[in-house]
């Protein structure tokens, strides 16, 4: 029975030593810091309706291609493009650094290669996205 009552006495001191802590303001910079995780939780998790890939090769439409098909597309001897499990990526290039090679797998965001003058971007209901980098 005293173990109860001294168990109880603890809990209430930790609860009292949160109210001191914890301003009203830190109460709710926590409750925005939390609907923020979520919000971004959720849009990270949704469902990607993004089907199309485009490649354009130097400034003209190389081509269209649906990301839900598994294929490799040789734009050239030397550029490789791979879609697989709706992502795609720059598989081969000739290009110095291989920057474009190593950005590796993407499903939303697009994929440059400067040297080749090569962009594959995605797109959704026949909407571009665009990704702008300095």
């Amino acid at each position: 029975m005293g173990n109860v009552n001294l168990v109880e006495q603890k809990s209430m001191e930790f609860g009292n030593l949160i109210k001191e802590i914890l301003t009203i303001s830190d109460k709710i910079l926590i409750i925005i810091v939390l609907i923020l995780i979520l919000c971004s939780s959720s849009m990270y998790f949704q469902k990607n309706n993004n089907n199309i890939v485009e490649i354009k090769f130097k400034n003209k439409i190389y081509g269209t291609y649906d990301l839900k098909k598994n294929q490799i597309i040789s734009v050239t001897d030397e550029i490789i493009v791979e879609i697989k499990d709706n992502k795609v990526r720059i598989k081969k290039s000739n290009c110095k650094n291989q920057i474009c090679v190593k950005q590796g797998w993407s499903n939303m965001a697009p994929l440059i290669c400067v040297p080749n003058q090569l962009a594959v971007s995605i797109k959704q209901d026949d909407k571009d996205e665009m990704l702008i980098t300095y």
